[in-house]
């Protein structure tokens, strides 16, 4: 596997409420606005459509979870990657963390790390909405 990037961002949600969060993968479009469906395949499998060009128009992922972080591994028709986002508390407030690695390229004549920094910043602007999500929510629901 090749790590390709990682961020960071701070959330005002415990860890716990952002792994359920981010754990339940039919809210997926909620913070990823590429999306346009995930399907249930079995319990830890899912069918994922975008709507809007990306690296992987269509693909498969599993989930896998731990006490402090959700690893979704995707099959896609482009590329295979680890996305794993761990969580750690800070105070009031939670520091998340994702890590892009890749797994496999194919279908992609280019070398992966010319399309890397597009695909940072979608990345990068989903957490973004993710902490929006999160947050709204979470303030909505006490």
């Amino acid at each position: 596997m090749e790590k390709l990037f990682s961020h960071s961002i701070l959330i005002a949600a415990s860890p716990e409420i952002i792994l359920r969060k981010i754990s339940d993968l039919t809210q997926l479009a909620m913070w990823n606005p590429a999306i346009s469906t995930v399907t249930p395949v079995d319990e830890v499998k899912f069918h994922v459509n975008r709507k809007t060009d990306a690296i992987n128009s269509d693909e498969f992922m599993t989930i896998t979870s731990g006490a402090d972080y959700v690893s979704l591994v995707a099959t896609g028709n482009r590329i295979d990657y680890t996305l794993t986002i761990s969580v750690k508390a800070q105070g009031q407030t939670t520091e998340v963390t994702e890590q892009l690695d890749l797994i496999e390229q194919h279908g992609i004549k280019l070398p992966i790390r010319f399309m890397a920094p597009i695909t940072k910043h979608a990345f990068k602007r989903n957490l973004i909405l993710l902490k929006s999500y999160v947050e709204t929510s979470t303030s909505h629901a006490g």
